[in-house]
């Protein structure tokens, strides 16, 4: 057990998050007094992760997702609904978004990176002054297809490729969720292949006028990996329960 100041501050530092220029509010969003036995897990904050988070018993909410946006929103209606859940059991919400993405070591990028055994070479694409693209590399060249049917095999999803270029790949630019502003940049780097989650329209036409590959794996399965290190590295140093709480949306 530990108290809710403690485990803050360390979450602060560890992911530094004051540095960010981010488009959600990093950080504790809702605030509870109640201190830490056990700690579960999201990627969204929403009604289903919070009443599972109730049902595990936990005093803490942590996801990629939070409640919060950029801009001033009243406490009414499902954003009243679900604070106040939050409030009535005494369950701090904190949110990581894209300082949980570009972590070197319990990041959503390196960790899935890690899970497909490939080689961290650099990072790039800048996204509010913060390079979000990992770019990587496999042990040895590969078919394209191999790769998507690995990828389907680590995210028990289905992917969706745009495959216009060569048949063998071997360096691969990745970047979590929803980023497919990397794929020209990646394929000026010398890329083979840009893996990310969420699919877009114009790729289409982009990838298929360069000759270039594109995988989509889905926004919710590529940015599960981040939390996941990160409750094992709580787990290890403050000797937490914790849970992650899979609630998947197939998008």
């Amino acid at each position: 057990m530990i108290q809710q100041k403690t485990l803050i501050k360390h979450l602060d530092k560890l992911f530094q998050i004051h540095q960010f220029i981010d488009v959600g509010l990093n950080g504790l969003q809702v605030e509870s007094v109640a201190p830490i036995k056990k700690v579960c897990f999201a990627v969204d904050a929403c009604l289903t992760s919070i009443e599972q988070a109730i049902q595990h018993q936990a005093q803490i909410l942590i996801v990629h997702h939070g409640l919060f946006w950029g801009r001033e929103t009243s406490i009414t209606g499902i954003h009243y609904q679900r604070i106040q859940r939050l409030l009535q059991n005494q369950i701090a919400l904190y949110a990581i978004h894209i300082p949980l993405d570009v972590h070197p070591e319990l990041g959503n990028n390196v960790s899935l990176a890690n899970a497909l055994n490939l080689e961290v070479i650099e990072s790039f694409g800048e996204f509010r002054k913060t390079k979000i693209v990992l770019g990587t590399k496999c042990a040895q060249p590969l078919p394209v297809k191999d790769f998507q049917t690995q990828v389907e095999n680590l995210l028990r999803n289905k992917t969706h490729l745009l495959s216009f270029g060569k048949e063998m790949i071997q360096k691969i630019a990745l970047c979590t969720g929803d980023a497919s502003f990397g794929v020209h940049e990646a394929y000026e780097k010398g890329y083979d292949l840009y893996f990310t989650g969420e699919r877009e329209h114009i790729s289409y036409h982009l990838c298929k006028d360069l000759g270039f590959h594109c995988l989509f794996g889905g926004h919710y399965a590529t940015e599960t990996f981040g939390l996941k290190s990160l409750a094992q590295k709580l787990q290890e140093k403050f000797s937490l329960e914790t849970c992650f709480l899979e609630i998947p949306t197939d998008l």
